[in-house]
């Protein structure tokens, strides 16, 4: 199935009430490919499966133990875009680790001012 057709599925089955689309395929498919992939390139490595895994547990209400109240990856994401530039660069392995090493003790926000879903609505219409 090509990329459009999944999006267009998606879309059509996001439209409907409580269902929302979780972006794991573009997690992968944007990742630096050595990052993400086994050394045969068709499988994804384990490591980068669990980070997917803990970021739609922390998106749909179950942030890991030592993440603060309010926290999900998305949002921080939202709120810090020089961390998601860093995060899809692979410098990082997730927003949470860049705020448990640095965006604690600097005072990050967990969510931009206008929130994330705002976030996204203006960067699609762009």
């Amino acid at each position: 199935m090509s990329e459009s057709t999944f999006r267009y599925c998606a879309e059509r089955l996001t439209s409907r009430a409580n269902v929302d689309y979780f972006l794991s395929y573009e997690m992968i498919m944007h990742a630096p490919r050595t990052a993400a992939y086994a050394p045969d390139f068709r499988h994804v490595r384990d490591g980068v499966v669990s980070v997917v895994m803990d970021r739609f547990l922390e998106t749909y209400g179950a942030p890991t133990s030592a993440a603060p109240q309010g926290f999900t990856e998305l949002g921080y994401l939202a709120a810090n875009p020089d961390v998601e530039s860093e995060v899809h660069a692979g410098l990082w392995d997730s927003g949470y680790q860049h705020y448990a090493a640095r965006g604690r003790p600097e005072g990050r926000p967990l969510l931009p001012g206008d929130g994330p879903t705002a976030r996204t609505i203006k960067a699609g219409a762009a």
